[in-house]
């Protein structure tokens, strides 16, 4: 009740700090006559006592009749409507229950706009659960769900209800609260505890408004209800989709267990034998293919299969429509592979399809050089003049251990153009650019099922800038990758040398690669930023990553300390050159700068060297040796230390005159804008110590910063403070105010109420509502003010008259 005694008008208190004081407010829509309930956090739960019953709409509680800092719940509520609560997110049926973010309203002093409760009246739904023989079923869990994902979860929006026994209800009867965010398409599930009967869910559209529905349940044959909802790319309607299912043998094959087909929302059911490992398909006419999990299974994973131990809801799966997955991901229109742009396309009829491509210039892989290309549809192309049927092998080779022709292979696998689909693939050069585009490729043998979708770009780079002779670039692009040849594919390239560094293999291990893998190759990229782009360029001649870089303060008798850059590849040898004023002086790694040497210049080359490439120089400067000045002195600070007053930092005499600079800080942190030699204190200022720092600067000389020592803390500014009096009458039922007087502008008041020099429990507000037990006493009050740097103030007013 001590709740609800805070909830009265301010009674007593100056209409100009009533009109000032913060409130909470929200407005209620959908309802009249309701109760509004502020329930204080208990240190375990929020607490509600008797509501507040508004009259209008509009509701407003002023802040100051709560307990300052204070932990509220707030709620409305109504008989027959659905109770609504205040979370940051909105108005919501459910009660906070805990003091998380968000999850109530904290007593303060500023005011706060809650937004809009919205009541809606509950509806039921209602009517009968039956077996297959219309016998009434009793015991029955019915429970309204989101969706299928809920009832295999056991989450319901309203919470279970079951069916009558014939004692409490009639037989096989429910009755159940229809969900707040009525109308809209729900699924009821119905349980049998016993497992007597099979679980069953259904569909309804539910509306805001009493509704009846009868139930039919059958006898558990041990068949576990598998379902879930598809939807097609093209937004068309989701009927008629095959959805087959496929049990795994102990044969490890999969074979056909169950098909149906979706209803016009999509939806769609099956029955699978309890305890058997299964998968599904999706398929239409004029769509892809789709497997759970994603492309066609080999062995059973959790993404790609389920176990039917219960009911068992399927995410929601999409068949996009059947078109080129080209540039749906990293896929370039290049023109030069384009057939209608002067492209050619591989002619397909053999085991192994293969064309011979002229690139239109010459590249060069360390040495293999050349300037044709056999392209394959297998997933490769490799550098020669002319075909090579050794390329139709069943094992794919290592990469890294081929010995060979040079090979790109964005994906090498069993590529296979004998199926249904338009597949193919395409080719051609032009200005300096080869292009290769694997269009929907399948596998052996004429499977369709899983195609991929990808491309290989050839980018001369002979005479670019920091390129040689021969160099250039390759950009693989991912588009689609639904098939790794059962593990086997390989994704890279290679000279054919077996030489660390010429060749790339991509790290993936069988499954990963594939779209929906653990990395597929669409997601992840290289040497580029788009996802599903792989860029890697070859160089024949040492290329550095930058130029060499030199640490350490050109001044007489410091230490110059050079760094090479990273080379590719990998150096023979580094060599060292520094040169002061343009003569040699050094070639270790490391320079002594000696004296006498100011305003001189010094520079610093390194020379990479490798067998059978061109030997490169870079060379950095490391800028002339500088002057240090002869007379750094110490800032010393003047001016009293308190807020308001003036620090001013003296710099002393430099030797030679520089240009100098300040700054203030606040222990260790600078003070923004505080760059002047003078600095007011401020009252940020408190608790914290102040310093300047001075730099001096001035061409030709190093620049250097000068710490002046830390002053004394800033102490708190002194409050001024008034002592409160009492107002208001003094009699049982009453309620007593306090005017507090002048104070520092800005003070946060606390409150104490005594009765006869005791505090009271609980009284600790700027008003107190006078009871029996204070009949005969005499009261005092106890005011605290606090402001941030400020010292603290407690005024104790004059005891009042008795009380009456």
């Amino acid at each position: 009740m001590a709740v609800l005694a805070v909830f009265s008008l301010a009674v007593g208190a100056a209409p100009s700090a009533m009109a000032a004081d913060p409130v909470i407010t929200f407005s209620v829509s959908g309802a009249s006559n309701f109760g509004v309930y502020l329930c204080p956090w208990s240190g375990s739960t929020y607490t509600c006592g008797d509501p507040l019953t508004p009259t209008a709409s509009a509701v407003s509680v002023p802040m100051a009749d709560l307990t300052a800092g204070g932990k509220y719940a707030i709620g409305v509520k109504k008989s027959g409507y659905w109770d609504q609560w205040w979370h940051q997110s909105g108005f919501s049926t459910v009660k906070p229950t805990s003091t998380g973010s968000g999850e109530y309203v904290s007593a303060g002093a500023s005011s706060i706009a809650l937004g809009t409760a919205t009541m809606k009246r509950k509806y039921q739904l209602s009517g009968s659960v039956t077996a297959d023989a219309n016998t009434r079923l009793g015991g029955i869990e019915v429970g309204i769900y989101a969706n299928l994902s809920a009832v295999a979860a056991g989450t319901p929006l309203t919470g279970l209800t079951t069916s009558g026994d014939g004692t409490d209800k009639d037989l096989g009867t429910y009755d159940i609260d229809i969900p707040y965010s009525a109308p809209g398409t729900f699924v009821v599930g119905l349980k049998d505890p016993s497992a007597a009967y099979a679980q069953a869910t259904e569909t309804v559209s539910l509306a805001a408004a009493a509704t009846s529905r009868d139930f039919t349940m059958r006898v558990n044959d041990h068949m576990i209800t598998v379902g879930g909802t598809v939807v097609l790319g093209d937004a068309a309607t989701p009927s008629g989709v095959s959805v087959d299912a496929f049990v795994w043998n102990t044969d490890s094959t999969w074979a056909p267990a169950a098909s149906e087909e979706s209803i016009v929302d999509g939806s769609y059911q099956l029955s699978i034998p309890e305890g058997r490992t299964f998968t599904l398909r999706f398929s239409k006419v004029g769509y892809r293919t789709v497997w759970l999990g994603g492309s066609y299974p080999g062995s059973p994973t959790d993404t790609n299969s389920r176990v039917a131990n219960s009911l068992t809801s399927i995410d929601l799966v999409t068949l996009p429509e059947w078109t080129s997955a080209f540039m749906s991901v990293a896929g370039q229109n290049e023109d030069a592979c384009n057939p209608t742009k002067g492209g050619m396309t591989l002619a397909a009829g053999g085991d192994l399809n293969q064309a011979v491509m002229n690139l239109g210039f010459e590249i060069s892989f360390w040495g293999k050089k050349g300037s044709n290309l056999v392209v394959t549809d297998r997933g490769i192309a490799f550098l020669a003049n002319d075909k090579d049927s050794s390329f139709n092998r069943t094992e794919i080779p290592d990469l890294g251990t081929w010995s060979g022709a040079p090979v790109l292979a964005p994906l090498w696998f069993d590529g296979d153009l004998s199926g249904a689909v338009a597949d193919s693939v395409t080719y051609g050069a032009a200005d300096g650019v080869a292009c290769i585009r694997w269009n929907d490729v399948g596998h052996y043998s004429a499977d369709d099922s899983a195609p991929n979708t990808f491309q290989l770009i050839i980018t001369s780079r002979s005479g670019a800038a920091g390129r040689s002779a021969g160099d250039f670039d390759l950009t693989f692009n991912y588009d689609q990758v639904q098939w790794d040849a059962s593990g086997t594919a390989r994704v890279g390239y290679t000279a054919g040398d077996r030489t660390r560094g010429h060749y790339w293999v991509n790290p993936g291990v069988a499954g990963a690669i594939v779209d929906g893998g653990s990395s597929p190759l669409i997601a992840s990229s290289l040497g580029s930023s788009t996802p599903g782009r792989y860029v890697f360029e070859v160089h024949n001649a040492l290329v550095a990553a930058g130029p060499p870089t030199i640490t350490g303060t050109p001044i007489v008798g410091a230490t110059l300390t050079g760094h090479a850059s990273t080379w590719s590849p990998t150096p023979d040898s580094l060599s060292y050159q520094w040169k002061l004023d343009g003569q040699p002086v050094s070639t270790a790694s490391s320079y002594k700068v000696p004296s006498k040497s100011e305003g001189k210049p010094i520079t610093l080359t390194v020379t990479a060297q490798k067998t059978g490439l061109t030997t490169v120089t870079s060379t950095v400067s490391a800028g002339t040796v500088l002057r240090v000045f002869s007379s750094q002195p110490t800032p010393k600070l003047s001016g009293t230390v308190k807020v308001g007053s003036t620090l001013t930092a003296k710099p002393g005499t430099w030797s030679p005159a520089a240009t100098l600079s300040y700054q203030w800080f606040r222990g260790s942190s600078a003070i923004s804008g505080a760059t002047k030699s003078k600095y007011k204190v401020q009252l940020a200022d408190v608790g914290q110590k102040l310093s300047a720092r001075v730099t001096a600067s001035k061409a030709g000389y190093l620049g250097v910063t000068k710490a002046s020592a830390a002053t004394k803390t800033v102490p708190k500014v002194t409050m001024k403070a008034s002592t409160p009096k009492i107002t208001g009458t003094t009699k049982v039922g009453s309620t007593l105010g306090v005017s507090s007087g002048s104070w520092t502008s800005g003070v946060t008041f606390s409150y104490q109420w005594y009765r006869s020099g005791k505090a009271i429990n609980g009284a600790t507000g700027s008003t107190y509502l006078l009871t029996i037990a204070d009949k005969g006493k005499t009261l005092t009050v106890k005011v605290t003010g606090v402001r941030a740097g400020y010292t603290t103030a407690a005024k104790t007013s004059k005891s009042s008259k008795r009380i009456t």
